[in-house]
């Protein structure tokens, strides 16, 4: 940010970390230790212009699970002239960034939307250049735990059929339309197929879902093939998800 009051403003991590001196994570990162990108990632992705950076198309991003305990100061970050929200399919407000006294000089300062009153359903950001509709972003409110979906960090790699190589699965407590539930705390316990010849979990087989998200960390010595990796919940049943490179 740049403002009267700052001289320079930077962020050096990206993922947060455990301190090595100390006992607590150290949590600044815009992604947590697992590599889950928090709301702060992808507010430095906005302020990238369309056709700028690693991330070339324009988007929008919805700050925000929209819950009974969010705030109904909706904030999105974007890239485009102008944002359009929506609840429920009706429009609150089409606006332009908001500029004050901390955002004036950034790229792309954020857009704010204040609401009258929380109503569960369906949030809809449309970001718009030209009078064009170029991205679009949807929040739902989550439901009751009802399943789970895994998902498998590649990092836009292959898994080293050559050498030792980690990467991480993440198990998603979902509701019955799919929606991450971020207060689902339940414990998930993962396996792997008997085709694991090559490979472990490195530490515990069962793991206490954060912000509703479950996570461990695979090692393999040299794959090839597939790897199926399952996990359970009580009350959420079981998935299984066959890992195969990409």
């Amino acid at each position: 940010m740049k403002g009267k009051q700052t001289i320079g403003h930077a962020n050096w991590l990206i993922f947060d970390y455990n301190r090595g001196y100390a006992n607590d994570l150290e949590a600044s990162g815009i992604s947590d230790i697992f590599r889950i990108p928090k709301f702060s990632f992808f507010f430095y992705r906005s302020q990238k212009s369309p056709g700028e950076g690693e991330f070339k198309e324009p988007m929008v991003f919805i700050a925000s699970y929209w819950t009974p305990r969010s705030t109904t100061s909706v904030k999105v970050f974007s890239n485009t002239q102008e944002v359009a929200l929506y609840l429920n399919g009706e429009l609150i407000d089409q606006r332009t960034p908001e500029i004050n006294e901390i955002s004036y000089e950034l790229p792309h300062p954020p857009f704010i939307f204040n609401l009258d009153r929380y109503v569960p359903g369906t949030l809809k950001a449309v970001g718009i250049i030209d009078g064009e509709e170029v991205a679009t972003h949807v929040v739902r409110t989550p439901r009751a735990p009802a399943g789970i979906q895994l998902a498998v960090d590649y990092s836009q790699k292959i898994i080293s059929p050559n050498s030792p190589d980690m990467f991480f699965v993440y198990a998603m407590i979902v509701d019955e339309e799919g929606t991450v539930v971020p207060t689902a705390n339940q414990r998930i316990a993962f396996s792997l197929g008997d085709d694991a010849k090559n490979a472990r979990i490195i530490g515990g087989k069962v793991v206490k879902a954060e912000a509703g998200i479950a996570t461990i960390l695979i090692r393999t010595e040299r794959f090839s093939g597939s790897l199926n990796v399952r996990a359970t919940a009580e009350g959420l049943g079981e998935q299984t998800i066959e890992i195969r490179n990409p």
